[in-house]
């Protein structure tokens, strides 16, 4: 049987990890502005650049980062700098890329 003390503490060591957790994210989102706005396919480990720009699907112009690949658009993803939508796009920003 479990005992309540051990639960609790299970419990806080969870909320730990889970808080923690997001401070990671973020700061593996933000690899590539320290890399000289370098990033890698995880698929083929080649190169593509991230070249910032900004969101027209709305009035509200977030910024982000777009990844070019041999010329082509291959992903976007929000701007980890930025201090409005830490780094978080919108469905309307998500679908600005097809």
């Amino acid at each position: 049987m479990v005992s309540r003390r051990s639960l609790l503490s299970l419990g806080a060591a969870s909320a730990a990890l889970v808080a923690g957790g997001d401070s990671v994210l973020r700061q593996a989102r933000a690899l590539p502005a320290f890399t000289g706005n370098k990033d890698y396919s995880r698929a083929t480990g080649k190169e593509r650049v991230a070249v910032p720009s900004t969101c027209w699907q709305c009035v509200t112009r977030c910024p982000n980062i777009s990844y070019v690949k041999d010329g082509r658009l291959v992903r976007i993803e929000g701007q980890p700098a930025s201090i409005r939508t830490h780094s978080v796009m919108c469905a309307k920003g998500q679908a600005g890329m097809s």
